[in-house]
Formats: C-alpha cells, structure tokens, sequence
C-alpha cells in the first residue's frame, strides 16, 4: 500500500469511528477533498499505465512523473484538466472578473436577492410557458 493510500485509509477510518470531533460527518454542508498526489519514476509509470490511469480517471489523483528524478510531466483526470481550463478561462476575461468583484461588494453590502426575487425575475425573462 502506498503512502497517498495509507493517508486515505486512515483518514477515512478517523471519520467512520466519529473518534475525534474534528473528523466526524455530522451533516451534509461540508464537503472534505482529499487530494492525493503520486510521484513515480517514468519506469514505474510505463509498467503501470493501465492502473495509473484508473486511479488517476476514478479518484481524481494526479500522478507526477519524474525522469532522473525531476518531475517531467503530470497524470490528471480529463474532468480535472476541463476544470483548470474553465478556471483560467474565467480568470483571465476581464470583464467576468469585474463582474464577480460587484458581485462580491455587493454581497458585503447586504445586497442579496431572495429566492422569491429571482424566480419572479426568471419568469419575467422567459414569459408565459405553454
């Protein structure tokens, strides 16, 4: 068992036992991610492609692999790559930031709409439904 595994299992059986308040489940508004991270040699990767690429596609783990030792390239589900291109996509169009920072102020004024609000708004925008 690897050491990334290791961490997971004992994350994991802290947080079924419910033995220490700071990993107990209690209610669903939390979210935890654990991201795990791989090193393995070019070698190692070659001889185990097939079960780098399921963990890497079924648990979102990324997988560096180093060549003399340097990392020389990265292992990441396609999810998390569309991801990271939307991210950059959104921070670098200017407008779309401006328009989060407004948002932003105006939420720290207390200008939020209830929900009330936005669905009235919505029905306005797309008229009678037949």
């Amino acid at each position: 068992m690897s050491t990334a595994d290791r961490a997971t299992a004992r994350i994991l059986s802290l947080c079924e036992q419910g033995s220490d308040d700071r990993f107990r489940w209690t209610t669903q508004d939390h979210l935890v991610i654990v991201l795990i991270m791989t090193t393995c040699s070019l070698a190692d990767a070659k001889a185990h492609l097939s079960a780098l690429v399921a963990r890497v596609s079924g648990q979102h783990e990324r997988v560096y692999v180093t060549v003399h030792g340097k990392p020389s390239a990265v292992l990441i589900a396609t999810e998390d790559l569309e991801s990271l291109e939307e991210t950059i996509e959104i921070l670098t169009d200017a407008g779309t930031m401006r328009r989060l920072h407004a948002s932003d102020v105006e939420l720290a004024r207390g200008e939020a709409e209830v929900r009330e609000e936005l669905d009235a708004a919505m029905r306005r925008r797309l008229g009678p439904r037949m």
